[in-house]
């Protein structure tokens, strides 16, 4: 099951979707790279993405909100579980600020942690539209009387 919330252009083949996903019998939010060609006309999920629990989607929204709200200089991390915290964090790709969502990962509690290839970027200048959608994912989480259960799609 997967309900899109929101497809955000990327550039000419790619696009974010913001989803909520059923995964294991849990509702999750997910954030997704797809991408199409003219080889590829209907829309294909890559592996770039994040998938996080609906407990944790108020803190991401937050997060996601104080950075843009803020100078972009630093980074904003969320727990994410024991081994794997959530970075939010910019940097620079020819010549274009990226705005990064990804899963760094501890291989032991004392570790420094580090980034996986989980996660995904976009420029700057969709960050607002990425907030909206996963506002919209929040309302319609609101919708659904018990955190967990799989959201019907209307």
């Amino acid at each position: 099951m997967q309900q899109i919330i929101s497809k955000v252009r990327k550039n000419s083949s790619e696009e974010i979707w913001i989803s909520l996903a059923e995964y294991r019998g849990q509702t999750r939010l997910d954030l997704r790279i797809f991408f199409r060609s003219a080889d590829v006309p209907n829309p294909k999920a890559t592996r770039k993405g994040i998938s996080i629990e609906l407990r944790q989607v108020p803190e991401l929204l937050a997060a996601l909100k104080r950075f843009a709200q803020g100078d972009r200089s630093g980074k904003e991390v969320i727990a994410k579980n024991k081994s794997n915290d959530i970075h939010i964090y910019t940097a620079s790709f020819a010549e274009r600020r990226l705005v990064h969502v990804r899963i760094f990962y501890r291989e032991n509690p004392d570790a420094v942690s580090k980034p996986s290839p989980k996660g995904v970027a976009f420029d700057e200048s969709v960050l607002g539209r990425i907030i909206d959608g996963i506002e919209r994912a929040q309302k319609e989480v609101a919708n659904i009387s018990e955190v967990g259960a799989p959201v019907e799609n209307k």
